[in-house]
């Protein structure tokens, strides 16, 4: 009925698109929150439904005096009025949780709906407009295949990693019964991140913690990225920092890498998705797995894991970016690269399979001392003799979720080719 309604109005003049969608009623817009809420998106994800039922009650009621931080804070989380603090961000983060699970429905369960629900930044009222014709479309072209760095030839604008997603989720035909047959099986560490009842975030870094690095001297914690609560930096010009925190930089490899695993794993797209540290909170590690791309320095939420890994990232003077060694075994060294791998063209990466402490969902760290050192990780777990590395290693493959970590060499030639190969490992049963 409401797209038989709205057929008529795209294509009138814009006065009278307005006059008609404020006939929009009440009830066809509580229809629609409850359309919304009881979608599979927001049933899985209680904290964000309540907060969104709660801010479309208060819209629809008018009542804008209910929908400041305060009081959200107050009726949905169970937050003391007179304690709740500002730096608590638990209200700012939901509400991008939502935001982006409104977008997700939207271009998914709610394509078809002709009216569509936003909660604007800079506050945490909801709006209904009307969705926006389509363009024309163009006259069909067969589509290209997808290359590691075809789709990043404009640098690392993070937009592109949405571009991206869709190009993997629409671009590839379904598999007919003979490609079913010749399909991967899936296998450690892919069977602990992916599933289909939950979903997977991979997460490129953040290119704001890298600037930022290299201004302070340090890593920026953790507990500061949480909520943008950034040091004072002398920055030229002055506006800089503001653009860092409000456009999303990401590394080109790093998607490349994305890419990769997802084409590895094409079964679960519909419950996969790519982003960058920029848009990801803490509260989207306890709903889903995540995939974490690049080093804690450039991508601040991996030192969510850090205590939990032997081989930690940190600073060195004269080496850079280094992984140190908590507990050196015997062959081993404390700390990598040496200058010596450094002379011959040597950098080192971290694989990580961390499962899930009831706290946290599965998680799976790829990081490198270079970008070339990630590369090489990722291109090896996606690599079919992976598996007979993990046998050697004495980790089932088949098996269940278990803690495992690897130190890998990765060395690049003339040409650019690299090299990669396990020169320590730790596991835990």
């Amino acid at each position: 009925m409401l797209q038989e309604r709205y057929s008529s109005i795209r294509g009138a003049h814009k006065g009278a698109v307005v006059e008609e969608f404020e006939s929009f009623s009440l009830i066809e817009k509580r229809q629609l929150v409850e359309r919304v809420a009881e979608s599979e998106l927001f049933r899985k994800a209680p904290r964000v439904r309540e907060l969104f039922l709660y801010v479309a009650d208060c819209t629809l009621q008018n009542r804008l005096e209910d929908v400041k931080e305060q009081v959200i804070a107050a009726k949905v989380f169970r937050r003391s009025p007179d304690a709740y603090d500002l730096q608590d961000s638990i209200v700012r983060a939901e509400a991008r949780n939502l935001r982006r699970r409104l977008q997700l429905y939207f271009e998914t369960e709610g394509k078809d709906e002709p009216v569509i629900i936003q909660m604007p930044k800079g506050g945490y009222a909801l709006t209904f407009e009307l969705r926006e014709k389509p363009a024309p479309a163009l006259p069909s072209q067969p589509k290209p295949p997808v290359r590691r760095y075809a789709l990043l030839v404009a640098g690392y604008a993070f937009p592109l990693l949405v571009f991206l997603l869709a190009i993997l989720r629409h671009g590839y035909p379904a598999a007919s019964d003979e490609n079913s047959s010749r399909k991967e099986k899936a296998l450690l560490p892919f069977t602990a991140v992916f599933h289909q009842k939950t979903d997977t975030l991979l997460i490129t870094s953040d290119m704001t913690a890298l600037h930022i690095l290299g201004i302070l001297g340090r890593p920026i914690r953790l507990s500061d990225y949480v909520v943008r609560s950034y040091p004072k930096l002398a920055v030229n010009p002055p506006g800089l920092l503001d653009m860092w925190n409000r456009l999303d930089f990401t590394d080109s490899d790093e998607v490349s890498m994305a890419t990769l695993i997802l084409k590895r794993n094409q079964e679960f797209l519909e419950h996969s998705f790519l982003r960058s540290g920029h848009q990801v909170q803490l509260s989207d590690f306890r709903e889903d797995n995540v995939i974490l791309i690049g080093s804690p320095l450039s991508n601040p939420w991996a030192q969510l894991y850090q205590d939990q890994l032997n081989f930690y990232f940190d600073m060195d003077p004269q080496l850079g970016i280094v992984l140190r060694n908590r507990n050196p075994r015997s062959g081993e060294l404390p700390e990598y690269p040496t200058l010596a791998d450094r002379e011959c063209n040597r950098s080192y990466a971290d694989i990580a399979l961390i499962p899930s402490d009831n706290i946290r969902g599965n998680a799976l760290l790829i990081a490198g001392t270079t970008a070339a050192a990630t590369v090489a990780a990722g291109e090896l777990i996606v690599d079919p003799r992976f598996e007979q590395e993990l046998e050697k290693l004495r980790i089932n493959p088949k098996g269940p979720p278990r803690f495992f970590e690897l130190l890998i060499r990765a060395t690049t030639f003339a040409n650019d080719a690299t090299h990669s190969e396990i020169v320590a490992w730790r596991t835990r049963t």
